[in-house]
């Protein structure tokens, strides 16, 4: 079975490696920003950003199966996608330090016969982030990251509570994907 991953991201490459062996990276080609200023609750946008991402990728890649996701950080009300550069990092982590926030990831999934999406919610507290830690993270590690930051990394290391799904967060919601696969038969132990 031909598989592809509609993703630019390395971490979720990663994450997909985790559960399955054989599959290409094709980078998507939408602009996220404009979805980023549509007034529509969190979780629609990264469901219809992950729905976008499939078609679009699956118009131009032959595939069996096709893989996409998108994850942002919503905080009292406000979303706070990847930074445009390190200033918007700083603000950013500013913003969460010490506070609870909202991490959306939709999750879609397009092969010949259908289409499937779903959406992971988690709730996350930042411990209280130094100034100076919050500088040399935004220019060492905060590019390309909802939210600024990666669970994954130093980031981490901010977390004092999480409510929900550590790969959603990370920006795939591997749980949901695995079972979603293993009960179409798209999974099995020979693939992984």
């Amino acid at each position: 079975m031909r598989v592809v991953l509609a993703s630019s991201s390395p971490r979720r490459r990663k994450m997909l490696k985790m559960i399955l062996r054989d599959f290409k990276v094709v980078s998507p080609k939408i602009g996220e920003d404009d979805y980023l200023q549509v007034s529509v609750s969190p979780d629609r946008i990264v469901e219809s950003l992950a729905l976008l991402k499939v078609s679009e990728v699956a118009d131009r890649e032959k595939a069996d199966l096709v893989i996409a996701a998108d994850t942002l950080v919503q905080l009292d009300g406000r979303i706070l996608g990847k930074p445009t550069d390190i200033c918007q990092a700083r603000q950013q982590l500013r913003m969460l330090s010490g506070k609870w926030h909202r991490v959306y990831t939709g999750v879609a999934l397009l092969s010949k016969s259908e289409v499937w999406s779903s959406v992971s919610v988690s709730e996350v507290k930042f411990r209280e982030i130094p100034l100076d830690v919050i500088d040399f993270y935004a220019e060492e590690y905060s590019h390309g990251k909802a939210g600024s930051y990666g669970i994954q990394d130093l980031g981490g290391a901010f977390v004092e509570v999480l409510r929900g799904d550590f790969f959603a967060v990370m920006g795939l919601p591997l749980g949901i994907l695995w079972q979603y696969l293993y009960r179409k038969g798209w999974w099995s132990p020979e693939t992984a």
